[in-house]
């Protein structure tokens, strides 16, 4: 819910600068942030399938 929200006041931030650089600037930065969220995520998800698969060699 809080990314959600976060989305839109950047989106309605975006919209009282009214300059079209700035907004070009302020879409691109949320993009990236949203992309270095998903690639984390991801990185967490591999990790935890690899260290399930050892400990099940271990066991």
């Amino acid at each position: 819910m809080k990314e959600d929200n976060f989305a839109t006041e950047s989106i309605n931030f975006m919209f009282t600068l009214r300059s079209d650089k700035w907004n070009v600037f302020v879409i691109f930065l949320i993009y990236l942030s949203q992309l270095l969220r998903l690639t984390f995520a991801w990185d967490l998800y591999e990790n935890w399938i690899s260290y399930k698969k050892r400990m099940r060699k271990m066991a």
